[in-house]
């Protein structure tokens, strides 16, 4: 987490105000928004979830860092051990986990006393609430826990913190979004059996059905017209599709022997591939097409990853500014998942399995960075992402390899 900012200017936010508001509902508001710093842009939002969309500037960005806030006015506060327990609906609480872009604070006013209490919301789904109860929301209504220590006014520097975290936190949660979306289905199809036997016999038909080249050339050679009634024989269309899955093949070896880590020889890789898709693509496997999009989604990931990394400015929040920088690379990895899951559900076992490989890749380089500049807490579940990944890639190879191991 970034260290504590002391730049900030804690005097009343006097300047925001919204008409139209009935002054018995416009004091809670007022006495939360006079204890942001007058640097922090305030706008009221007007969504079923939230209440306001806030900007607050650290002094080295060029333009705010974004969090959104759920304000709630109890006509008594429940206290217990030093928490306010506090009904929440689960519908609120799964948009905030689900669909929030931001992080979102939930703001209690207690207007007897006049004091604010603050609480993550998504630090407290992910950290307390899905360990203490997971069934959570199957529920209509949760009970949340919020400390009384964590009054706005008395800490105002922890709340900052915690929004800088809250930033890291959701970050971090595009990396799980893919890896969860691509385990789901993979146990899905390890839970089908009906979908296994189907995988296993269209695979045994595709290995049965191509021509092998060096038989086939044996076999012509030693004809004396360098045809053989057995080769003439043979579907011309399955050659044909041999012949383009071959070329394409053929691409993406020379293209995985180039430094794709190279911005110029990453496009080069890229476009190597591209074009031999675009001329051999209708007439090849579909398995070799889903590896040569996955590879290419992969070369696109490291290409936006390492373009947005190498732009950070050391011990700043800039890389949260510049969004289209991460959404790039982010579009990239969810595309290769998207192929992954596609290429599973065609029953393509060998292009899913090695696609598999590629996704663990992808967090697997990504490690050493998120370390550097998150820590080596926020950049562990990675490694635990690409280990599942590695180890669900060895399974459904080894599936075709022994299909009758996990069918008994």
């Amino acid at each position: 987490m970034f260290d504590s900012v002391n730049w900030l200017d804690k005097t009343n936010n006097t300047s925001i105000s919204f008409s139209g508001m009935a002054s018995i509902s416009q004091k809670p508001h007022d006495l939360f928004l006079n204890c942001l710093p007058t640097t922090w842009a305030v706008k009221k939002n007007t969504s079923k979830h939230l209440d306001y969309d806030i900007d607050f500037f650290d002094g080295q960005t060029p333009k705010g860092l974004q969090f959104s806030v759920r304000l709630i006015v109890p006509t008594a506060l429940q206290l217990e051990n030093e928490r306010i327990l506090l009904p929440f609906t689960s519908e609120e609480l799964n948009w905030s986990m689900d669909e929030a872009k931001v992080p979102v604070f939930l703001i209690i006013v207690d207007s007897k006393d006049q004091s604010i209490y603050w609480l993550f919301l998504q630090d407290f789904i992910q950290g307390t609430l899905e360990h203490e109860n997971p069934e959570w929301r199957s529920q209509n209504v949760v009970i949340l826990h919020v400390p009384t220590d964590q009054e706005l006014t008395k800490t105002l520097d922890k709340f900052t913190n915690t929004l800088y975290y809250g930033l890291e936190l959701l970050y971090i949660k595009h990396f799980y979004k893919f890896y969860s979306v691509t385990n789901k289905r993979i146990a899905q199809f390890f839970n089908s059996q009906e979908e296994i036997q189907r995988a296993l016999e269209l695979e045994s038909t595709r290995q049965y059905s191509n021509p092998s080249p060096s038989s086939e050339q044996s076999c012509c050679s030693s004809s004396n017209d360098g045809h053989c009634d057995t080769c003439k024989g043979s579907d011309p269309f399955d050659d044909l599709v041999f012949q383009s899955t071959k070329k394409i093949q053929s691409r993406l070896e020379y293209a995985q022997r180039m430094r794709v880590l190279d911005p110029k020889e990453n496009r080069i890789a890229y476009y190597c591939i591209n074009q031999a898709l675009a001329v051999y693509g209708s007439t090849a496997t579909v398995g070799i097409r889903y590896t040569a999009l996955g590879e290419m989604a992969f070369y696109d990931y490291l290409l936006h990853f390492l373009k947005t990394y190498d732009a950070i400015i050391p011990k700043t929040t800039i890389f949260f500014i510049n969004s289209e920088e991460h959404h790039r690379y982010f579009k990239a990895m969810e595309e290769l998942s998207q192929i992954i899951i596609s290429a599973l559900d065609q029953g393509e076992l060998i292009a899913s399995s090695m696609l598999l490989i590629r996704l663990a890749d992808a967090y697997l380089f990504a490690t050493p960075y998120i370390m550097k500049y998150l820590g080596q807490d926020m950049a562990a579940p990675l490694m635990d992402y690409a280990q599942t990944l590695l180890m669900l890639s060895h399974e459904m190879a080894s599936l075709v390899e022994s299909p009758t191991r996990l069918l008994q």
